[in-house]
């Protein structure tokens, strides 16, 4: 093997390809990408094919398998950590504590 063949070979990953409407439109783009190659197309006609008919129907995948928003019930508790429950009992006996000293400062006064 010549040193420009090494050079030229990549190791490309296997993906799974789960929606058969993406892998159409994967072929489609690398046939635009192979049409470049040849000198069938320039890059800026692939560009233009590319940005009028592949990437609306790629915008319309995207909607199609986007994650569905739930709405999540009012009645569930809110999860806290260890910090913030420290941090809140923190705020409570500070609150207490100047409570406990105003008041005292009432009684002084009378």
């Amino acid at each position: 093997m010549s040193e420009e063949a090494e050079a030229m070979e990549i190791e490309v990953p296997t993906y799974a390809v789960t929606s058969p409407d993406l892998l159409e439109t994967m072929i489609e783009i690398t046939e635009l990408l192979d049409k470049v190659a040849r000198g069938e197309l320039t890059f800026n006609e692939a560009r233009a094919i590319y940005a009028e008919s592949i990437l609306p129907k790629l915008k319309e995948l995207e909607a199609k398998y986007a994650p569905k928003k739930t709405k999540k019930s009012s009645k569930q508790k809110k999860k806290t950590t260890k910090k913030e429950t420290k941090k809140s009992e923190k705020k409570t006996s500070k609150t207490k504590k100047t409570s406990k000293k105003t008041s005292k400062t009432k009684k002084k006064k009378k």
